[in-house]
């Protein structure tokens, strides 16, 4: 049955007037469902913006880097010795990552040898 049938409803069965109605309330839902899958694309792609925005582990791609900022942002602070205990990986591992994540000026750094401890650049109050 046509979208734009003009057959007044007057001239169809009850069956006719049934489906017509069905095909259009049909038409009606699935239009409704497209729209919220688009808007629900467009709300995730702005939790990503604002995510970028306020999480520094959103600027790496690594996992293992991921998860070395967010603990540094939620202790606001550690030594490459608690995120090696934390993380499972050796400590030149941890100290290669860390050397990479400091160049690229996600974090900061105080103190020298086994004081060294390392901090995020910028807002430390992240979860």
């Amino acid at each position: 049955m046509a979208l734009l049938d003009l057959t007044p409803y007057a001239e169809m069965t009850a069956a006719e007037r049934t489906q017509r109605i069905g095909v259009l309330l049909e038409t009606a839902l699935v239009r409704y469902h497209r729209r919220q899958r688009e808007l629900g694309a467009l709300r995730n792609c702005e939790k990503r913006e604002n995510a970028a925005a306020t999480d520094p582990a959103f600027l790496v791609s690594d996992e293992t880097d991921k998860e070395m900022v967010r603990r540094v942002a939620r202790l606001e602070e550690a030594t490459p010795h608690d995120l090696a205990l934390a993380l499972g990986l050796s400590r030149a591992t941890v100290g290669r990552k860390l050397a990479r994540l400091k160049t690229a000026g996600v974090f900061l750094v105080s103190g020298k040898t086994s004081a060294t401890r390392y901090r995020l650049r910028g807002d430390s109050t992240l979860n």
